[in-house]
């Protein structure tokens, strides 16, 4: 990259930062510029409450394309998917139906959850569904202060499960928040 002139002020070096330009005369353009005319859209999909929650945030901005699952939509979610309310974690699993994403079948794909809640034993049958996309996972870690026990348990499980799946790359990654 370039650096405008020896002279120039704090305030003009942030903006250059800001706004770094290419060095190769053909391809001048600002950066955020390139970014806009991305046409690439990353799936966002948010399982659960909390999934639900954080996903919803990415929805203003439109190079994201927001999917929503859980058993009721309390916020009115545009792009929702209702699944039936199950008694327990396995149930979620075994009684699993497909879920009819409207995602971009090769694009990234972010699935967003925690693994405290019951919905959360359907994650890996959505990562089963999500197998043709590069799928990273953003994990809510909950607050144990509020848990049950068995809830405790579940979220040792599932991060357990997600990093073995995240060794043996059949995830991208795994981002703990």
């Amino acid at each position: 990259y370039e650096r405008r002139g020896q002279g120039a002020s704090r305030r003009d070096n942030n903006y250059f930062l800001r706004h770094q330009v290419w060095k190769n005369e053909d391809q001048f353009k600002p950066r955020q510029e390139l970014w806009s005319y991305e046409e690439n859209k990353l799936n966002i999909i948010g399982l659960g409450g909390p999934g639900c929650g954080v996903a919803s945030g990415f929805e203003s901005y439109e190079q994201y394309n927001v999917c929503y699952v859980d058993h009721e939509n309390k916020h009115g979610y545009k792009n929702f998917h209702k699944v039936t309310r199950r008694s327990s974690h396995e149930e979620y699993e075994s009684k699993y139906r497909k879920v009819k994403l409207n995602i971009d079948s090769k694009e990234k794909a972010v699935l967003v959850f925690s693994g405290a809640g019951k919905i959360s034993g359907m994650a890996l049958r959505l990562l089963e569904q999500l197998k043709t996309n590069p799928v990273e996972i953003l994990y809510i870690k909950p607050d144990f202060s509020l848990l049950s026990s068995v809830e405790k348990t579940r979220h040792k499980i599932v991060l357990g499960v997600l990093q073995q799946y995240a060794r043996s790359r059949l995830v991208d990654r795994i981002h703990v928040v």
